[in-house]
């Protein structure tokens, strides 16, 4: 939604409330995970205030490893509406996903959702690290120049869908 003001126009709480507000979250982890077997946790937000008819981007990034070649990551944003803490049990707004062709290489990820809630609510938000394909173990790779991210930008009022599936 495009707000324009006209010179002289008195500034109005409803022009200005329906403009973006930014990043309302975000953590940068410079530390990696565990390898393990399972489908883990990486980062969460939890409660965070969203309102209904505004348009949020949800955004993780991030690298993850194998011990064998061709095993496959995917990247996950799993979350809740309801107050509760998301699981890796939790529904996924979207995932990510790609092959590691050597193991010795990591596999870069980037995983974003565009999200309008139905009414206002406290939204919480776990990116998680899997391996759906293969069976070595796996891990999400931290560090100061590699670094796992998720963010939740306001991107202000819902301008509603537009265009059509073809």
């Amino acid at each position: 939604m495009t707000v324009t003001f006209a010179a002289g126009e008195k500034l109005l709480a409803s022009k200005l409330n329906a403009l973006p507000k930014g990043i309302i979250a975000y953590r940068i982890r410079t530390t990696s995970t565990t390898a393990q077997a399972n489908e883990h946790g990486v980062i969460r937000f939890d409660d965070i205030p969203v309102e209904a008819g505004r348009l949020y981007r949800i955004r993780g990034k991030g690298q993850g490893d194998v011990a064998t070649a061709t095993d496959v990551i995917r990247w996950n944003l799993r979350f809740t509406e309801d107050g509760n803490q998301p699981t890796t049990a939790s529904p996924v707004h979207n995932l990510d996903q790609g092959v590691v062709p050597n193991a010795a290489v990591s596999e870069s990820n980037y995983v974003e959702r565009l999200y309008v809630p139905a009414s206002n609510l406290n939204y919480s938000v776990l990116l998680t690290i899997s391996r759906p394909t293969g069976a070595s173990n796996f891990s999400a790779i931290g560090s100061a120049s590699q670094t796992i991210e998720l963010s939740i930008e306001d991107m202000g009022a819902d301008p509603g869908m537009t265009g059509v599936d073809v």
